[in-house]
């Protein structure tokens, strides 16, 4: 078995099919061009989340607001769902397992407002319902962000030093990969670390944190499929704290 390679596939998939309509439109479509794009992050999830999870796009309701729209939205099947036509559903807090925002391509204007939009639903989310944060991710296919202490300043900033307000994944392009730890390796609380993962394998390893966030105690039983690298910490590249 190569595990390595296969997570290398999967990385690879996003990067074959993230420009593929893009060759069928004389004169590109970019609203269609990033629907797609959340199609394709939307259908690789469902393979992977267990069936107790469904992979959708729409709205978190509750008594007093809606969010805003969320591009992929994964929820819990056991919970009734206020309404559902295809891939759009409409969810109460209690409901939502993780969201994800989906981006073509990224600079620091654009991850700062994607930022502001994540901290929004996650606080929502998370103020009525969860003692840990949700999985909340920014997902981008490409990225013209190379100052990675700036991207965690952002994660920082946008937090507010609250944890209920906090960006818990980013993947931008094929190599920058964040992620919060409640408790890092080295048993430091509340930190971002970034990452520079080579092979490319940002993406399958957003694609697997996931699954960890999802189902913590199978994924961690099984480290050594789920995460191909020895350790990743050797490739990190920068960190902060919360309170920092």
């Amino acid at each position: 078995m190569d595990m390595m390679k296969y997570y290398e596939s999967i990385s690879a998939e996003f990067t074959s099919m993230q420009s593929r309509i893009r060759y069928l439109m004389e004169d590109p479509h970019w609203v269609t061009d990033g629907e797609w794009k959340e199609s394709v992050l939307r259908n690789v999830l469902r393979r992977y989340v267990p069936e107790t999870i469904k992979v959708g796009r729409g709205f978190i309701y509750t008594r007093d607001r809606c969010s805003t729209q969320i591009d992929v939205l994964l929820y819990d099947v056991s919970y009734p769902i206020l309404f559902k036509d295809g891939d759009l559903v409409f969810v109460t807090p209690d409901a939502v397992r993780g969201i994800i925002e989906v981006k073509s391509n990224t600079d620091n204007n654009i991850v700062s407002t994607a930022f502001d939009k994540l901290a929004d639903n996650a606080a929502m989310i998370n103020h009525i319902t969860n003692p840990i944060p949700c999985f909340t991710g920014l997902f981008s296919y490409d990225t013209d962000v190379r100052n990675h202490q700036r991207l965690l300043h952002l994660l920082k900033e946008k937090s507010n030093g609250d944890i209920k307000r906090v960006i818990t994944h980013v993947a931008l392009g094929t190599t920058i990969f964040s992620r919060f730890w409640s408790y890092s390796p080295e048993g430091r609380p509340n930190r971002w670390h970034t990452y520079s993962l080579q092979n490319n394998l940002a993406p399958a390893y957003f694609i697997t944190n996931v699954l960890e966030w999802l189902s913590p105690h199978s994924v961690n039983a099984n480290e050594k499929i789920w995460f191909p690298l020895e350790t990743k910490e050797t490739r990190k590249i920068d960190e902060i704290g919360l309170l920092d």
